[in-house]
């Protein structure tokens, strides 16, 4: 069984990366949104079954590291905060000392989730180099975007144009070019959009509708 709740010192981690980088993010990729992800991730380990044991402290850092920088560089958050782990850059945090413990492999691991856990990337399998390495990169991606349910992805795109000039616009060609019907979200991760077949149709009855009433 793989225990969602946070052991003390992950919490004392999570309340250092909350005040250090996720404070300074926007409202859809704050230390909530992690939270979320974490609790994804761990229903989905315990839901399947897999070849190796599953490495707390990997998804444990995967998770909490992969937005970091989403607040700096939106667009390239992801290729940020990997650089960061292959550099060991938090090793110069105290608190974060214990990944000094992981091997190479490891934190190559935790990197390459990183890097690969936008919905708008292409998961070229042939290029990971090992089955348990592209394991945990997809359960990252999964967890990342959780079951596709229309309302919860349009209160977290409201709150990511928060303050925009013409935000309702702005929201519906968001929805519009990632969850369409043809969307990168669905489109570059055909295997989730099979996992949620039944999901998926009913998430575009309810984007259709949405789009129909937005003037």
């Amino acid at each position: 069984m793989f225990d969602n709740e946070l052991t003390n010192h992950e919490r004392q981690v999570r309340l250092f990366l909350k005040e250090e980088f996720y404070d300074e993010n926007d409202d859809a990729h704050k230390i909530g949104h992690i939270d979320e992800v974490w609790s994804n991730i761990c229903e989905l380990i315990n839901n399947n079954e897999f070849k190796f044991n599953i490495n707390r402290d990997i998804i444990f850092l995967a998770v909490y590291l992969h937005d970091i920088k989403s607040g700096e560089n939106r667009k390239r958050h992801n290729i940020l905060a990997a650089l960061l782990v292959r550099e060991k850059y938090f090793l110069n945090y105290p608190i974060l000392n214990f990944m000094d413990e992981l091997d190479e492999y490891d934190l190559y691991t935790i990197s390459t989730m990183i890097y690969h856990h936008r919905a708008s990337m292409i998961v070229n399998e042939t290029l990971v180099d090992s089955e348990e390495r592209l394991v945990y990169i997809n359960l990252l991606r999964a967890a990342d975007k959780g079951k596709p349910i229309f309302k919860e992805v349009l209160n977290r795109a409201t709150l990511y144009h928060k303050g925009d000039d013409d935000m309702k616009e702005n929201v519906k060609a968001h929805l519009i070019e990632k969850f369409g019907s043809e969307g990168y979200f669905w489109e570059n991760d055909l295997a989730y959009k099979k996992i949620y077949e039944n999901e998926f149709k009913q998430f575009q009855i309810e984007l259709n509708e949405y789009i129909s009433k937005v003037i």
